[in-house]
């Protein structure tokens, strides 16, 4: 089933653009697609190079609003691009969406029945699990984990990540000692904001503390 729905990619501007420069913030699901546009543009208009910042959408904005030099800001989110508005960041009729995401249900070969509608997907015959204590208990009883860990594991989690709740960011662990995992994962201090909102620098750090 694939279903059409709106994600609201929004572009400002903040500082009026330099004639040789242009500074895009964008999130970082648009890393690939924004460095080939960048490349495309250059060549485009010669003279002109394009530089980026690649970050959580509420990383750029909370940047944007301290002041950074920004040309244009591509938000993933509707919300984020309505707070920059709310504060003035954005320069008058600059707002637009430029894509929209698919909703896409993968159903495994053998499903007796695939569903057909996003209503479909509220049966009875539908299994949901949610990141709640039940959702962790369903995974405790069927993914028990046991034995040595086949690669090193570090976790790290954003601060104010509003897609894992705080009390989950422990409970990882907790499953794999109470399964017997050794060597146990090793937890890092969070960094960073929202939801995958690491820097290229903490990342390199990460990899450093799984070679440690």
């Amino acid at each position: 089933m694939k279903r059409a729905g709106l994600l609201l990619l929004g572009l400002l501007t903040t500082v009026p653009a330099c004639a040789a420069d242009l500074t895009v913030s964008a999130a970082s699901s648009l890393t690939e697609s924004f460095r080939e546009l960048g490349a495309a543009y250059e060549k485009a208009h010669p003279g002109t190079k394009v530089d980026f910042n690649f970050a959580a959408s509420g990383v750029l904005l909370q940047q944007i609003s301290r002041g950074a030099p920004v040309d244009v800001f591509a938000s993933a989110d509707e919300t984020t691009m309505d707070q920059a508005q709310q504060q003035d960041l954005l320069a008058a009729g600059t707002r637009e969406v430029f894509a929209v995401n698919a909703l896409w249900v993968v159903v495994p070969p053998q499903a007796k029945v695939a569903p057909r509608s996003l209503k479909d997907l509220t049966g009875a015959g539908v299994q949901r699990i949610a990141p709640v204590p039940a959702a962790q208990a369903d995974v405790r009883a069927k993914l028990a984990l046991s034995g040595a860990l086949k690669r090193p594991l570090v976790v790290q989690f954003n601060n104010n990540d509003p897609t894992i709740v705080p009390h989950m960011q422990a409970m990882y662990p907790q499953m794999a000692a109470q399964g017997g995992a050794r060597p146990l994962p090793r937890v890092l201090p969070p960094v960073g904001e929202g939801h995958c909102g690491f820097s290229e620098a903490q990342v390199v750090d990460a990899l450093k503390a799984i070679q440690r």
